[in-house]
């Protein structure tokens, strides 16, 4: 998780102390880890470069196993189509 991640040369690093980018990519992991039925992530890659957005994407794409569901919350139609069976889109509020 943590290569899939690129947080090699941060792993021992305080979350604290890690920039925004950072502390989301942890969060996506420890959300992760669990195999949860239910994952939702809400805007998991804002402030993230792309590289690292796809690494993020990979570990969310590998978390769920079967029968568990991914809810989320995003402005990028990229992550959507990569990690959605159905999109579902809010406009004007």
């Amino acid at each position: 998780m943590i290569s899939d991640l690129s947080l090699e040369e941060r792993r021992n690093v305080v979350g604290m102390k890690q920039s925004g980018g950072l502390k989301r990519r942890v969060m996506v992991g420890l959300a992760a880890l669990g195999n949860p039925r239910l994952l939702v992530m809400d805007e998991p890659t804002t402030g993230t470069r792309s590289p690292v957005r796809t690494g993020s994407l990979d570990a969310a794409e590998r978390a769920p196993g079967a029968g568990s569901m991914i809810l989320l919350t995003t402005h990028y139609m990229g992550e959507a189509e990569r990690l959605c069976d159905r999109v579902g889109i809010i406009q004007n509020g």
